[in-house]
């Protein structure tokens, strides 16, 4: 987010999309602020899979069952946190809104969120897979069953 605002800072004349997993535009979600007092058009899709996706695939590749409680959070309500900041805000819930919801973002002037609700289970990919990682996401594989057996 912050990289797309001061691209957009840059050049004005270009749109600028930023792509954010729901976790990391949590983390720097102040950005969507500096956008909206800077009136930078930067448009932010948002996957909004309410979970940190990466977290359990590293625990896993390194073996580890993942702890899927410590991981699921609840996030806010991303269209109205655009009107809040000033900025503008449209949800897909589902894949047939989609189209239009970026439709919409695209023909609005301003800082806009897209709030993308994604399947909270799937499986981000990975830039590189070592063998090793997958024999490890394996055996957590296999240790997540024996705990969901054993009533973790």
């Amino acid at each position: 987010m912050g990289q797309a605002n001061g691209i957009q800072a840059l050049d004005r004349s270009r749109q600028v999309i930023a792509l954010c997993g729901d976790g990391g535009f949590n983390m720097l979600m102040s950005e969507f602020l500096t956008a909206v007092h800077h009136r930078l058009p930067v448009k932010v899709v948002v996957y909004n899979n309410a979970s940190f996706g990466l977290i359990p695939l590293e625990a896993e590749a390194s073996g580890l069952p993942a702890y899927m409680e410590g991981i699921r959070f609840p996030n806010p309500d991303f269209v109205a946190l655009a009107a809040a900041c000033g900025g503008h805000g449209f949800r897909a819930a589902q894949p047939g809104e989609l189209r239009t919801a970026i439709q919409r973002a695209l023909e609005t002037d301003g800082p806009t969120i897209v709030d993308c609700v994604v399947a909270q289970d799937e499986m981000p990919n990975f830039p590189h897979l070592a063998l090793d990682q997958v024999r490890n996401y394996a055996v957590a594989k296999v240790k997540e069953a024996i705990l969901s057996f054993c009533g973790r």
